[in-house]
């Protein structure tokens, strides 16, 4: 079975209302099953993908991410909690 990627597309927004933004989408979108994964659209911000790797990822527990190399605009997340 083919399940899609949630996505959330964070252009145009500021650091902050990033943050809030992104930490709403991942307790509104969490699998009961503790299964998670999702795509974060910043942009080629490395400043922005740091900040949501601290400030929200890390601080729910989220320890599987990346950002490909040939699309640095888009943080990866995938977890099993």
């Amino acid at each position: 079975m083919n399940q899609e990627v949630l996505e959330i597309d964070l252009h145009g927004l500021s650091h902050k209302q990033c943050i809030e933004r992104t930490e709403d989408f991942l307790l509104n979108n969490c699998n009961t099953e503790g299964v998670y994964e999702f795509c974060i659209i910043t942009g080629n911000s490395k400043k922005l993908q740091q900040l949501l790797i601290h400030h929200v990822l890390e601080k729910h527990g989220f320890t599987k991410y990346y950002v490909l190399e040939r699309n640095r605009g888009r943080l990866f997340v995938h977890n099993v909690l």
